[in-house]
């Protein structure tokens, strides 16, 4: 976990079995790098960019049969909050793979505006933690996920492709949405 304000740190090239988080930046850590990780076994999220985290790029990373959300930039601020965490802003998914995502394989989750989800691949249905199936594919929800960019990415065989509630002036263009019991559903 990289949290305290730390910056520029750069995790690469582990292979990690069976995890909770395996991992998270958060509390102010800014312009760190996850890159070419294969995070794999039941956990809950393999990569977690939360809570006051911004400018952090994901890249070339593998997630397969997560518990929750695979691969997640997340959080939820203000006094109705669930958990009371600060905004994420200017974060970066590319080139990776989710493989039966729990929850979702790629989650983009409230007040995480300017997010950039790029040449990605969801592929699968999983099952969460509580042993529920049908994984969404980009899950991109609830407030102020605003000017997000969803661009080149892949989803089959998922129970939902791309579910887009809640933002404004976002890019969805040149995804490839194939094979899921549902498509695209904006205002989710």
């Amino acid at each position: 976990q990289v949290e305290g304000g730390k910056s520029h740190i750069r995790i690469e090239g582990f292979n990690v079995v069976g995890y909770q988080s395996a991992v998270r930046f958060t509390k102010g850590a800014s312009y760190c790098e996850a890159r070419d990780l294969r995070c794999t076994g039941a956990g809950g999220c393999a990569i977690n960019v939360t809570d006051d985290a911004h400018h952090c790029v994901v890249d070339g990373c593998y997630a397969a049969d997560t518990g929750w959300n695979a691969i997640m930039v997340y959080s939820d601020p203000g006094d109705g909050g669930r958990w009371n965490r600060k905004p994420c802003t200017f974060n970066t998914i590319s080139n990776c793979v989710v493989v039966r995502g729990g929850h979702s394989s790629f989650d983009v989750h409230t007040a995480c505006p300017d997010t950039y989800l790029v040449g990605c691949l969801g592929r699968e249905k999983g099952q969460d933690y509580e042993g529920k199936a049908g994984a969404c594919g980009f899950y991109l929800h609830n407030f102020d996920v605003d000017r997000m960019r969803v661009i080149g990415n892949a989803v089959t065989e998922c129970y939902w492709g791309i579910a887009l509630g809640g933002g404004k002036d976002c890019l969805i263009a040149e995804n490839l949405v194939h094979g899921n019991s549902r498509g695209i559903t904006l205002d989710a």
